[in-house]
């Protein structure tokens, strides 16, 4: 288990450095794709370049060779325009670079557009088609991502994610299909705003065209504790009818109201009790409490007996309002304000002067953090650390870390990327580059925690000048 979590922290560190490194060469940001897998050597299509050629020279194409420690050769090339945004790459890969014949195309990428960005990335196999990712940005940073993929050039799978410019997935949809092209299951899914909890509505449709709908409200969720997942009271309808779900976490099983409960128990009758259909934790009965306000809202969540409900609770505090805070920098803070006056900041990201993002946090509903990343410049400015804080468990915080030192002309030397467990640190790998006379790589070297070289990349670029196609 150690050892795929070494792995995927590796694949981590790879595409984050990449992502590192674009945004020194064009000031844009690659995304990794849905369920692919990392080609090594990754890094040779993102390398930084701080460009000192002639002014009526550009690099209008770059080839980066890279060999890696398992023999495998990748060779990446890029085309970039004048103004030095890219605008397609080709890789080809190879286990006998001895044999110039042997290279295969395994991934092609094509970008068009201005102030709506296309990026098209197409991954191949054997010379087969495998998947094609399609990502249109937004200008306010919305992004709709299609990712498709293929069996023995038929289209097998669609996934699209809808994401807003806070880049929060807002909507899903799947489609599968068969060996025909029919479609043989569809399924939209409308998240709240914590994307990890119950959807807000869910429709799905199968090849005989039944659609079955979940519709799960705001007010009829509350947010997890610190020991039990998030509760929701999901209502799904189908062909089949109508029936109610009680939805913790992945638990779910169909309640009915309890036909013994006497709602008079209750002098406003805001409580009503049911039973499960399955138990959860040992207990059978749920008591659900509404706010009496007008609004219906469910408030209080109790499992438990006949005799005692409340042997597991959820409770919460009804937000009147939301209330965004900003400065002169662009920094801003979302607040959820309660019914009592309480004010608890859920989103925080702080900007210092450029646009730079120091701090970026968020925060659940209690105010704990839940995720972070924080950015720390050394005093000469040459070392950028930035910590992303991945899990925090039981009082046990783990962050990934990239800290990029420049060069004396502000480009990377060295870039380097690790996880790290309270004084523990582990996974780390390492990137340094050369660079030639013109303030161009010509060379990067990764190496990993115990200075073993991973992978070794070599650079050769074609100039053009200005003016010309």
């Amino acid at each position: 288990m150690k050892q795929v979590i070494h792995k995927l922290i590796c694949l981590v560190a790879a595409i984050l450095v990449c992502l590192a490194l674009t945004a020194c060469q064009s000031g844009e940001q690659e995304r990794p794709g849905r369920n692919t897998t990392a080609t090594p050597g990754q890094d040779a299509t993102v390398t930084p370049i701080a460009t000192v050629t002639p002014s009526n020279v550009y690099v209008y194409e770059r080839t980066a060779t890279t060999r890696t420690a398992s023999g495998i050769v990748n060779r990446v090339t890029v085309r970039f325009t004048e103004e030095g945004s890219w605008t397609d790459s080709v890789t080809e890969t190879s286990r006998t670079p001895e044999d110039p014949g042997s290279f295969e195309i395994t991934e092609k990428v094509t970008r068009s557009g201005d102030f709506t960005v296309t990026t098209v990335t197409e991954r191949y196999e054997a010379g087969a088609l495998r998947s094609r990712q399609t990502e249109t940005d937004q200008e306010d940073g919305a992004t709709q991502t299609v990712y498709e993929y293929y069996t023995d050039g038929v289209l097998t799978e669609r996934d699209t994610d809808y994401t807003d410019g806070e880049g929060r997935c807002t909507m899903t949809r799947v489609e599968r299909f068969g060996e025909d092209g029919r479609c043989t299951l569809r399924r939209d899914v409308e998240y709240r705003d914590d994307a990890y909890a119950v959807p807000l509505s869910e429709e799905t449709t199968d090849a005989e065209g039944k659609t079955t709908t979940r519709l799960c409200p705001e007010n009829r969720y509350l947010e997890a504790t610190e020991t039990r997942p998030a509760l929701a009271v999901v209502t799904e309808t189908s062909d089949d009818g109508e029936r109610v779900l009680l939805v913790i976490g992945t638990f779910q099983t169909e309640i009915s109201e309890d036909p013994l409960w006497d709602v008079n128990k209750d002098t406003d009758g805001s409580q009503i009790v049911f039973d499960l259909k399955e138990v959860y934790d040992g207990y059978g009965k749920l008591a659900l409490q509404y706010s009496q306000d007008g609004k219906n809202d469910l408030i209080r969540a109790e499992i438990g007996t006949a005799e005692k409900h409340d042997c597991i609770v959820w409770e919460r505090d009804l937000v009147t309002q939301k209330r965004v805070e900003t400065d002169s920098y662009g920094s801003y803070r979302i607040i959820d304000v309660h019914e009592d006056g309480t004010e608890i900041v859920r989103f925080e990201r702080k900007y210092k002067e450029g646009f730079v993002v120091t701090t970026e946090t968020t925060y659940d509903s209690q105010g704990r953090v839940t995720d972070s990343l924080v950015r720390e410049d050394s005093a000469d400015g040459r070392v950028s650390t930035i910590r992303e804080l991945v899990k925090k468990e039981n009082g046990t915080e783990v962050s990934y870390v990239r800290q990029t030192e420049l060069l004396d002309n502000g480009v990377p030397g060295t870039v380097k990327t690790y996880t790290q467990e309270g004084d523990r640190i582990s996974g780390m790998m390492a990137w340094t580059y050369t660079y030639n006379e013109r303030g161009e790589v010509t060379k990067s070297v990764c190496t990993v925690d115990d200075g073993t070289e991973e992978s070794v990349t070599e650079y050769t670029y074609v100039y053009k000048e200005r003016g010309t196609k």
